[in-house]
């Protein structure tokens, strides 16, 4: 084993250079020797033509309620946030933690609405949109937080108070924000698609509050971030909100799990179920918080998370509109790191401290906005395909959950038009690598070893 490792490694240079049969024989005697997975060997094509902008899913956050405090859980984080250039960040416990409403002496609903703004004016200060989970219940509307409303109406009023407050032309004026209805209602709350503790009464309850807006700005609304996706809640909202004349502009669930495929397969099922309503079959999909684990973890902690990340998201760039991942900020626990959830540490122990899955979104965003068709992924390798002004990426990892799988990719550049560039790899949290080619046809052809749970971008950049 060594011997062949030492091979490799006085191969692999000239592998990246030339691509050539003997180097990939080397190589694949390599991984068949490392591991006993079986399934199916990658071997990526990228169109370099067709390229066209592109929403890059992975720039989303969710953020759970850590703590509830006077300050707001983003303002030690400002700054490091903002440098990772997020479209959204989501929030739930917006009724309940922040003192929203309440009722006056004489019956009517009072809002105060001072904590939740400050929240929003650090999401806002980082880049990012708010993503409002509408949850959960304020205490003169159900004994229990997860109960359903005693008086819909007045959960129909809270709701329009809410979108015209933060998307109200007069109120804070903010385009383009998502409203999702209610928080994992299958756990919290243990609502039903049907049945006496029904998810859609409170869903039309919700809409019926939405459609009754007025003088906003454009909004997102949906649901039902489920702790997984389900068929027949896929089936039964759509099917409501149709019947119904109800707003559905979105909708969400929640994926944790150590299996990129679990993640593909819900990209893949969701816009197949959704497509049987032809009406809806454009429907944005939105999994509204995603991680490895779904509770505390030592792997929060480590690269191995950072490298699921990159593969989940990579497993649903062409079907998912964003990915949210979980969390943005660790709660304060009893030491800095205690494997929570967060891609940063809590500032009860100083500043607070990027994470390897930090570093996966930098890595993330240094690929272009321009989309590029991607072929070939396997059953551990998956990829990211961008064109960055005339330089053409891909993000390639290699993702195995047992922790075995190495593997040599061949990846093929096709339909140029330059014939002379510089190729350069970039390892996540590794060396960067760039080597002069040329090439005589209008495609590029190079193997790129993957050991196991590692990532890297391969770039072509015309010279």
């Amino acid at each position: 084993m060594r011997v062949v490792k030492k091979v490799i490694n006085m191969f692999v240079l000239f592998v990246m250079v030339a691509g050539v049969p003997i180097g990939l024989y080397i190589i694949k005697n390599e991984v068949n020797l490392g591991t006993q997975a079986t399934g199916q060997s990658a071997k990526l094509v990228i169109n370099t033509k067709g390229a066209a902008p592109t929403i890059n899913h992975w720039k989303n956050l969710s953020q759970g309620g850590e703590e509830r405090t006077g300050v707001s859980m983003f303002s030690s984080v400002i700054t490091p946030l903002r440098a990772l250039e997020m479209d959204y960040i989501r929030i739930d416990h917006i009724y309940d933690f922040y003192d929203v409403v309440s009722k006056g002496p004489d019956g009517k609903l009072v809002f105060s609405w001072n904590k939740l703004d400050g929240v929003v004016e650090d999401i806002q200060a980082t880049g990012a949109t708010p993503f409002f989970s509408l949850s959960y219940m304020p205490t003169f509307l159900a004994e229990n937080n997860t109960d359903e409303a005693n008086n819909w109406g007045e959960w129909t009023e809270i709701v329009k108070a809410t979108i015209e407050r933060y998307s109200g032309r007069s109120g804070k004026n903010i385009p383009n924000v998502y409203y999702e209805v209610w928080n994992e209602p299958d756990l919290f709350g243990n609502f039903k698609m049907g049945g006496a503790k029904n998810y859609l009464t409170m869903y039309r309850a919700s809409s019926l509050g939405a459609q009754a807006t007025q003088n906003t700005q454009p909004f997102k609304f949906g649901g039902p971030a489920t702790t997984a996706l389900y068929k027949n809640w896929v089936d039964g909202l759509i099917r409501f909100v149709q019947d119904n004349n109800l707003r559905l502009d979105f909708y969400s669930w929640h994926r944790y799990s150590e299996r990129v495929d679990e993640f593909e397969r819900d990209a893949i099922n969701a816009r197949t179920w959704v497509s049987a309503f032809p009406d809806y079959s454009a429907l944005e999909l939105v999994i509204s918080e995603a991680g490895i684990h779904s509770a505390n973890n030592p792997d929060y902690d480590k690269p191995r998370s950072a490298i699921h990340a990159l593969a989940s998201l990579a497993a649903t760039d062409t079907d998912v509109t964003r990915f949210m991942s979980f969390e943005a900020k660790d709660g304060p626990g009893p030491t800095q790191y205690w494997g929570r959830w967060g891609i940063l540490t809590h500032e009860k122990y100083g500043n607070p401290i990027k994470k390897d899955r930090y570093t996966a979104f930098e890595f993330l965003n240094s690929l272009g906005d321009e989309r590029l068709s991607v072929s070939g992924e396997g059953s551990w390798v998956r990829a990211i395909a961008r064109k960055s002004g005339d330089a053409f990426q891909v993000m390639v990892v290699n993702y195995d959950d047992a922790n075995r799988h190495i593997e040599a990719v061949p990846i093929t550049f096709e339909n140029l038009t330059g014939r002379s560039f510089i190729l350069r790899r970039r390892d996540f949290l590794g060396r960067v690598l760039d080597v002069p080619i040329t090439t005589d046809t209008s495609s590029y052809s190079t193997i790129q070893y993957f050991p196991v749970n590692t990532a890297a971008i391969i770039e072509l950049i015309p010279r």
